[in-house]
């Protein structure tokens, strides 16, 4: 069984992938924004990652009557994706409540190495998430992908470029 609980979280500084102490698995741990970006999640998996271990700060904008589910949907959109393409489970722990007037999603879970989400926080407050993570099928469904044939590293320089867009 792991376990994701909704918490505060201070300011997010660069990161680097770091193994937690006893943890249950080599574990990956995007920060916030980097969650954003698939070669984050990609470098991680490459790097030995078997869970990902999100947390992250996001707010909303309380004047929209759907500012909170349109950044909870962001939000999943982007975890959901990376557990699925890399087949590696996501524990996503986020910020709740309001802080100095501004609020915050929450929107703790955790979600299978296909997607798919295993449990949700059900409110905008404080609560612990729980689920259980089949760990050895995460790694099958893994080999089964057959990344080391199909990747092209070849091409990867491409992202690390910088580019100017030409007008025409």
């Amino acid at each position: 069984m792991v376990h994701s609980r909704t918490r505060q979280i201070a300011p997010t500084t660069p990161h680097n992938a770091s193994q937690p102490p006893n943890a249950a698995a080599q574990t990956g741990v995007p920060i916030c924004y980097d969650r954003r970006f698939p070669e984050t999640f990609r470098c991680l998996g490459l790097s030995g990652a078997e869970i990902y271990a999100v947390v992250f700060n996001t707010g909303y904008d309380d004047t929209l009557p759907d500012g909170r589910e349109r950044s909870i949907e962001a939000h999943e959109l982007a975890v959901r994706s990376a557990a699925l393409y890399n087949g590696i489970p996501v524990i996503a722990a986020g910020k709740a409540g309001i802080e100095d007037g501004n609020p915050f999603i929450g929107a703790s879970s955790v979600i299978s190495h296909t997607g798919e989400v295993l449990a949700r926080a059900a409110s905008e407050g404080d609560e612990l998430v729980v689920a259980d993570l089949d760990l050895a099928a995460a790694a099958e469904a893994r080999a089964g992908l057959a990344h080391e044939v199909n990747r092209r590293p070849d091409q990867y320089d491409a992202i690390a470029k910088e580019y100017t867009l030409v007008a025409g």
